[in-house]
């Protein structure tokens, strides 16, 4: 499977279908609106660190994982425990449940039971994603939810009794996955579902916060608000767009992009909104941003030195073709490759190489540290997506009560 098709799947499986509906031509509101590249108030991003130091402590929770699906262990009915996704493009819970006869067929276990505090709604809900070639359906059940370190949150959610391409086997993930953990906005629940953290936010006490840190192998999610000392220093923040209709989940405006200190041009229509969804394993931007991006990046003499196919290399490149670069590190690679920034909502966010535009794989090759791209462009997903492969430059923090988001940098992973 080439990583287009790979990641296409992992976008569709964790975006609740919102992105095929996703218009990257729509035009922004009316009003002044973020500051664009080359804008005096560019640089004005700066503010306060997240109030992380007040009031109850962040509950860490940690992720494991690799090519963007990252997973936690989530409690259900006080004692069932599963590998779920944790994915801020969907909102709805939804677990594998023991009347899904594909689920066992493709392996997925554990699956849930309702237990004898469970309530059976009596209401079905459903998800397509893509272009409706894959998804689930099944039955809501209220019951209680939790992580380690946190009470259940009683609230409606999800068992999955029938289900199309949705669970997939992953190389990387040996306890595999039995659901997805929705930690989107209240809006892009599914009807008779609910939101996980409008619930914990309403009975824990806990800041309406939470966010998020990637590293190899895993990571940390903090619900409550984050971790000052996991960063190296404060967040910047952008201002999170309103909820639409049309697109309910988490976007800001991207308004420019870089290659080292080089602004790149690209097409006006290309900018605009773009989704922030750790389900997606790679940033998906239209034709028009990806072929110039991918050709100032890939027509440096620096980059054909390491990929000799230049600019191809991020369409032929794949799971199936995965780069080996013998004697090469990371370290090296940032070293020789320009850097990748996004301009978001007016905060620069500027990434090395590795941690944007190239991801390593590990354990796909015995012994080997493989390399594909972390960008690409599908025209079965319209509009622009910030994923896990840019995403790992930063802890990211989604203060939902201040409908901002922060970008800090942080220290070493653990």
């Amino acid at each position: 499977m080439d990583l287009p098709r790979l990641a296409c799947l992992i976008v569709a499986v964790t975006c609740g279908g919102a992105c095929a509906e996703y218009d990257p031509t729509a035009p922004a509101d009316a009003g002044e609106g973020p500051p664009r590249l080359g804008d005096a108030r560019l640089e004005v991003g700066r503010d306060v660190r997240a109030d992380a130091e007040s009031g109850p402590a962040p509950v860490p929770v940690p992720l494991t994982g690799c090519l963007g699906i990252n997973t936690a262990e989530v409690t259900i009915g006080g004692t069932q425990r599963f590998q779920m996704i944790i994915d801020t493009g969907s909102t709805t819970v939804a677990v594998a449940g023991a009347g899904c006869a594909s689920c066992s067929t493709t392996g997925v276990s554990p699956l849930y039971a309702p237990g004898q505090g469970a309530i059976d709604r009596e209401q079905r809900a459903s998800s397509l994603f893509g272009t409706g070639d894959h998804g689930w359906a099944g039955q809501i059940y209220h019951d209680t939810i939790g992580f380690s370190g946190l009470p259940g949150t009683p609230m409606d959610l999800v068992s999955i009794d029938q289900e199309q391409s949705f669970f997939i086997p992953s190389f990387c993930l040996p306890r595999g996955y039995q659901g997805l953990f929705g930690l989107g906005p209240g809006a892009a629940a599914l009807p008779g579902t609910d939101s996980y953290l409008e619930r914990l936010a309403a009975l824990s006490g806990l800041p309406d916060v939470f966010a998020l840190r990637f590293c190899s192998g895993g990571g940390t999610l903090w619900l409550g608000g984050y971790e000052p000392a996991a960063a190296t220093g404060p967040p910047d923040f952008a201002p999170l767009l309103p909820a639409t209709d049309g697109l309910p989940l988490y976007t800001v405006e991207l308004t420019g992009v870089l290659v080292g200190a080089e602004a790149v041009q690209v097409p006006a229509i290309t900018l605009g909104p773009a989704v922030v969804d750790s389900g997606a394993g790679v940033s998906y931007f239209p034709e028009g941003m990806f072929d110039a991006l991918t050709g100032n990046i890939g027509d440096r003499a620096a980059f054909k030195e390491i990929f000799p196919a230049g600019r191809e290399w991020f369409t032929r490149a794949g799971l199936t073709s995965c780069t080996v670069l013998e004697g090469v590190s990371p370290g090296e690679l940032d070293s020789a490759l320009p850097t990748l920034t996004l301009i978001l909502g007016g905060v620069s966010v500027e990434a090395s190489a590795t941690e944007s535009y190239l991801t390593a794989v590990d354990g796909l090759i015995a012994g080997e540290t493989c390399w594909i791209p972390g960008i690409a462009t599908n025209p079965a997903l319209s509009g622009r997506i910030i994923g896990t492969s840019f995403l790992r430059s930063r802890i990211t923090v989604f203060d939902r009560e201040n409908q901002r988001l922060g970008f800090a940098r942080p220290g070493p992973c653990p």
